[in-house]
């Protein structure tokens, strides 16, 4: 197990991405992650599919820790009702379902859904965060939209621990959303307002690490890390998750065959 008390003087500074993550990777662990936070956020890339699924699993064992809401990058906080009313009837659950589909890909949509579902399910209160796009549309600039969709995603949690006490919130955001390299991201406006959060970039790497019998495990990020700051995400945690049969779905869509050749070679040794 890697000492994290001195990265600086644990690794040499030329080490690579594979060589860090080979010799510095563990289980999951929630509880170690979110131990002592008032806030969870965790960060996809919006096209991939096992962070959604890894955080439907993982809502009831969050619940169980203590974390009552889910705030929502993918719901505008001004569709809050939507999210608010969609078990009141099919018709009501069919909008919200339109509604993410609309926004997020089509199929993307029915995963944000089921996110919300079983979070419902499991006790936890959902919000939609996101500035609504009435406001968004108001912004020329790219660089000023995204600064204000974080300040008002940053409010919306805010007011959240302000008014509640003993809330805990779970975030979930496309990965630019929770870093901890900048003031001006949510996770960045957050800690600035002495909040205590976590950030942890969930990813799913299009090969698996030779080395590394597991599919799933996580390691340190580079929040706080001065040394490998330019190597691994701008978050304290990295979740890598991998799926060999989805890396050849994915593999025989984009017809990249280099890619599907080592993958079909670790199916036939399994």
């Amino acid at each position: 197990m890697v000492d994290e008390t001195n990265f600086e003087t644990t690794f040499p500074p030329h080490i690579s991405l594979t060589e860090y993550v080979e010799r510095n990777h563990r289980d999951i662990d929630l509880e170690q992650v979110s131990k002592d936070t008032q806030v969870i956020a965790f960060g996809e890339r919006h096209s991939d599919v096992l962070p959604k699924e890894f955080l439907r699993e993982h809502l009831r064992s969050l619940r169980q820790l203590g974390f009552t809401h889910l705030a929502l990058e993918m719901v505008e906080s001004s569709k809050q009702n939507l999210i608010d009313n969609y078990r009141s009837s099919d018709l009501a659950r069919n909008h919200l379902q339109l509604y993410l589909r609309a926004n997020w890909y089509g199929r993307m949509g029915d995963y944000y859904f089921s996110l919300i579902d079983e979070a419902t399910k499991a006790g936890i209160t959902v919000m939609g965060m996101d500035l609504p796009k009435e406001d968004q549309d108001q912004i020329t600039d790219t660089r000023k939209r995204l600064r204000e969709r974080d300040r008002h995603m940053a409010g919306k949690v805010k007011m959240v621990l302000d008014t509640r006490p003993q809330a805990r919130v779970i975030i979930f955001a496309g990965a630019g959303h929770v870093e901890k390299g900048t003031e001006n991201s949510m996770a960045g406006i957050l800690s600035s307002e002495n909040v205590k959060i976590v950030s942890v970039s969930i990813i799913e790497p299009k090969k698996p690490i030779p080395s590394i019998d597991k599919t799933r495990y996580m390691y340190r990020g580079a929040a706080g890390n001065k040394v490998f700051k330019s190597l691994l995400q701008p978050t304290e945690w990295v979740i890598s998750l991998w799926d060999p049969d989805r890396a050849i779905i994915d593999s025989l869509e984009t017809g990249k065959k280099s890619e599907l050749d080592p993958i079909k070679k670790l199916l036939e040794n399994k």
